[in-house]
């Protein structure tokens, strides 16, 4: 577990209805490998993990990664949600190598302000084989 501090308009430039909610102070999990998210370091699996999440223009950003020793079939899914309702979901088109990531967008018709909880999950059924079954959901509250 590492501390970290976000900034979102650091310097002021950009004029807000609010100007009192562009920091966030949590705590976050830092994975660098299959071992460090629970996995078997020598497994031949991947292991799928959304690493990040982030909102900008009534849009949910996932990035999947696969922190996994092999490599995650195209077709490898996240679903998204938000405030409990699923938005949508998006499949990966190529291969996922091991170490590699991807950006997934999700459209939402909520404004930041709107949003109580947001999560997205890797693999939510569980149709791929990977080294640790039980990392695959990540959820954000903005603030």
């Amino acid at each position: 577990q590492s501390p970290a501090r976000l900034i979102i308009d650091s310097e002021g430039e950009i004029n807000e209805s609010d100007e009192n909610n562009n920091e966030l102070a949590t705590t976050l999990q830092v994975i660098t490998s299959a071992e460090d998210s629970g996995g078997e370091a020598d497994s031949a699996l991947p292991d799928l993990v959304v690493g990040t999440m982030g909102y900008v223009q009534r849009k949910f950003r996932c990035e999947l990664v696969n922190y996994g020793n092999g490599v995650a079939p195209a077709g490898a899914r996240v679903t998204a949600f938000a405030n409990g309702n699923k938005i949508s979901w998006e499949e990966t088109t190529e291969p996922l190598p091991s170490g590699a990531s991807v950006m997934m967008y999700f459209s939402i018709d909520l404004d930041i302000g709107e949003i109580e909880t947001a999560r997205c999950i890797a693999d939510r059924g569980n149709s791929i084989a990977e080294s640790n079954e039980d990392n695959n959901e990540f959820v954000w509250w903005p603030e």
